[in-house]
């Protein structure tokens, strides 16, 4: 990465960091007047996860590059019985990979990240996703999204207890 990379990256783990240190004072205060504050699941969407500068290329190539290249095939499994079931689950084993793989990051804020975003004893999820992924070369066309429904369908999952 370039210098100005490196600033924007420094510039937005410090924004995020505000921003969960905000949330983690706010849920404290309510906690401590009384109140009985519901269910957390955090989801961390990184966006972009089929960048070059994305360190987890293994990832990148089963995650996004298989989703985007059996679309069709998987929005048809998805769409039987099992379907968001079986998503949701691989979806936790990517999650959890990734969570393994940033509490060893040589970044000593990236490894307490996971750990600060733990709420209630509730794991976050990191779900990579695209919007801008790119077809196989044979499938000329728009490019297509990967994975950004997710967040949505665990939201829809807690909120109705579906698919628990």
């Amino acid at each position: 990465m370039k210098e100005a990379d490196w600033q924007k990256r420094n510039g937005m783990k410090e924004g995020f960091s505000r921003v969960l240190a905000n949330y983690t004072q706010l849920r404290r205060e309510r906690k401590s007047d009384g109140v009985k504050l519901p269910k957390t699941r955090i989801v961390v969407a990184l966006t972009q996860a089929d960048h070059e500068v994305f360190a987890l290329t293994t990832l990148k190539q089963r995650w996004i590059d298989a989703y985007i290249g059996n679309n069709e095939a998987n929005l048809r499994h998805l769409a039987s019985i099992s379907g968001p079931t079986s998503y949701l689950a691989s979806a936790r084993a990517i999650s959890d990979y990734i969570r393994h793989e940033l509490s060893h990051s040589p970044d000593h804020e990236i490894r307490e990240l996971v750990g600060q975003l733990e709420v209630d004893n509730e794991k976050p999820w990191f779900i990579p996703v695209t919007t801008m992924g790119k077809r196989p070369s044979e499938m000329p066309a728009p490019p297509i999204s990967a994975h950004v429904e997710l967040p949505l369908l665990l939201a829809l999952c807690d909120e109705n207890n579906v698919l628990m």
